[in-house]
Formats: C-alpha cells, sequence, structure tokens
C-alpha cells in the first residue's frame, strides 16, 4: 500500500510538472517527496535486491559533510543519494553537484519535459565544468553553513574506460573538495565540515551494486594552499581503496592476461574458479563481493556467460574457448569504450589496487 501511494505521489507531481511547463501550474517541489521518489527510484532501479551498502558506520548521521564519491555510470547520483540516506538512518537527504551543460539544448527536453530542470527540481546544484563562477560555488557553501549535505565528484567527469580517475587534457587532477571545507570554516558562522570518501563498484554480469563508504577526512584548521590539495589527493587515494573486487573484475582480468601472454585459447573452467579463489583469499583487507564466497561456481559462471554474450569466448561444459582479438581489442577511449570492449573496461577497473594485479599476475590458468 504504501509503494502505490508513492506511485501515486509521485504521479501527481510529474503531472504538475508537465502543466507547469504548459504555464497551467505552479512549480512543483519533489524536495517535499524525496521518500516517495525514493520508493519509486528504487524499484525502477532495483535497489532492494541490487544495491548493497559496506561502510554504513562511517556515514555521518547528520551534516554538515561533503560525500565525494568515483563517477563510474550515469546513475551514480542515485545510488549515491541511496546509499547516504540509508546509511545515515535515513536522516540525511543529499544535494548533489552536476554540471551545467550535462543535457544539450534539444537533447531529452522539450516543451513539456527538460531534464536539466527536473534535475534541478530534484535538488541537484549546478556548476560550469570549464569555467566556474563564484556564483556557482556559494550555494554549495549555503548547504553546508545551513547544516546540510552535497555529494560530488572529485574526479571531475565519467570514467569511460574503467580506470578509477580518468583525467584528460582539460583536467590533470582532481577537483578541489578542500575549497569547501576550508570556505565553509571561514567567517563568524564557520563550521567544520568533514569529507566521507565513496565508491560504487557495479558488476555487469550480476547487475549488482555495492557503495562503500570510508573514514571521514578534516581539513586542519587554517590549513593553506598546500595543505588543502593535500588532502584532495589523499581523498582520491582513499576512495580508489574502496572499490570491491568482484568475480567479473577477476576473470575478466585472468582470462586478458592469459591470452596477452599468448598461452592457449583454451582453458579449464575449474582452473578459473580456483584462480579467482586463490586470489581473492590472498588479498587482505580488501573489500570482495561476498557471492564470491557464498558462490564461486555461481559468481564465475555468471561472468563467463556475461563475456560469451559479449563475444569473447565460447562456453563448453567443462572448458572455455577464448576469442583472443576480441579479448584484446583497444576500443579509443570515449563513450563507446564500454560497449565496445567491457571485457577491458573490467580489468582496468582493477589496475590502481597493485595487490590485486600482482596476485593476477601470479595466476595461471591451464
Amino acid at each position: 500500500m504504501n509503494e502505490l501511494r508513492a506511485w501515486a505521489v509521485i504521479g501527481g507531481v510529474l503531472a504538475q510538472l508537465v502543466l507547469y511547463r504548459l504555464g497551467l501550474a505552479s512549480c512543483p517541489h519533489f524536495e517535499r517527496r524525496h521518500d516517495e521518489a525514493l520508493v519509486v527510484v528504487g524499484r525502477v532501479l532495483g535497489w532492494r535486491k541490487r544495491l548493497r551498502i559496506l561502510g554504513a558506520a562511517q556515514c555521518p548521521k547528520s551534516g554538515p559533510a561533503v560525500f565525494a564519491g568515483n563517477h563510474l555510470k550515469v546513475d551514480d547520483p542515485f545510488c549515491m543519494f541511496r546509499a547516504i540516506h540509508v546509511a545515515s538512518g535515513n536522516t540525511l537527504y543529499p544535494k548533489a553537484m552536476m554540471r551545467d551543460d550535462f543535457f544539450k539544448p534539444g537533447i531529452l527536453t522539450s516543451r513539456l519535459v527538460d531534464l536539466n530542470e527536473l534535475l534541478r527540481l530534484l535538488g541537484a546544484l549546478q556548476i560550469s565544468r570549464e569555467q566556474v563562477q563564484l556564483s556557482q560555488l556559494r550555494p554549495f557553501l549555503d548547504v553546508l553553513r545551513a547544516g546540510g549535505v552535497f555529494m560530488m565528484y572529485p574526479g571531475r567527469s565519467r570514467t569511460r574506460s574503467g580506470l578509477f580517475v580518468e583525467y584528460g587534457e582539460r583536467f590533470s587532477e582532481p577537483g578541489a573538495v578542500s575549497f569547501f571545507l576550508a570556505q565553509a570554516r571561514r567567517g563568524n558562522g564557520g563550521v567544520e565540515v568533514p569529507v566521507v570518501p565513496m565508491a560504487r563498484t557495479y558488476n555487469p554480469a550480476t547487475n549488482g551494486t555495492a557503495v562503500c563508504f570510508g573514514e571521514p577526512l578534516y581539513l586542519p584548521d587554517k590549513a593553506g594552499r598546500t595543505e588543502q590539495r593535500a588532502l584532495d589527493y589523499t581523498l582520491m587515494e582513499r576512495m580508489g581503496q574502496l572499490v570491491e573486487v568482484n568475480a567479473a573484475q577477476i576473470t575478466a582480468a585472468l582470462l586478458y592476461v592469459h591470452t596477452l601472454h599468448q598461452r592457449v585459447a583454451v582453458v579449464e573452467r575449474a582452473a578459473i574458479e580456483d584462480a579467482v579463489a586463490r586470489i581473492t583469499s590472498n588479498v587482505p583487507g580488501r573489500h570482495v563481493d561476498p557471492g564470491v564466497y557464498v558462490d564461486l561456481a555461481g559468481s564465475v559462471d555468471a561472468a563467463l556467460r556475461y563475456f560469451q554474450k559479449n563475444g569473447f569466448l565460447r562456453l563448453r561444459k567443462d572448458t572455455v574457448s577464448l576469442q583472443p582479438e576480441a579479448i584484446l581489442a583497444a576500443p579509443p577511449n570515449g563513450a563507446r569504450y564500454r560497449k565496445a570492449n567491457p571485457l577491458k573496461h573490467l580489468v582496468n577497473e582493477l589496475l590502481h589496487l597493485s595487490d590485486v594485479t600482482a596476485r593476477i599476475n601470479e595466476a595461471t590458468l591451464s
């Protein structure tokens, strides 16, 4: 009954939005309907079965705070919002930092619907990625000084290749989370604000997501520019260590390394399972998908079937026939990278975890 009510409420708000766009009603207030929106979006995205939250004890139960996460998929803000809300004991409703040109004119916009406007109504605060204006930063400081929270992506842009941090020609360093912490402390109304590192890991073989919280970081009082940038880099390192290791990533890496060394194109399923088990049991301190321990064979099988579906191998009863050209294909880094070679995308997600890659390089398949 509560879910039916949530759908009815959100349906009514969306109808009011359409009427507002036509000039026939006042602007709806989505932020007053966060709870109902969470129910609806959660049903659409399957949060109940597909979203796991790790390290919830590290999440503050009240503001002010900044939550900093990696940008892996388009729906990251929704997953982060849900994770923060649940981990805080349903007390926090974070704002989201969003670039102001995400949806270009004419793309998913019309007289009846404008997704940029819809996201603003849902609580997004927009900034220009090319040339940030001071007026765009003030709303974030106002949120913190009012005891609120917001979430942002210091990596600046969504990863295309799967690398945890993917800087390009325009960006060569992390976004300045420290700026907000430093500015929030200034003046008579200054407040001390923690930044909470987060990381999302997505397993395409199971369609499951894990969101992990890390220990909050604080900027020392009267910190100078050097200390501020040091915090920004430390934050990125902490975020990277929160990535969860899963069977799809490790299986992808094993197959890639095996093929790269020009070994035989047929491997035993049992060898893959054994290698995954050995690797995941030899990376102490890492977050590992519990599915690997609960159902190793099932986790590896899901990964192999996903790779077969994408043309990287052919499955037999006890063996796997690899397709070397597909596995080693190097697509150009762009929006289609994940679709062009999802196996390599998964490999890249692990490259910053030196202990994991070392165990993978030590493993052999037969």
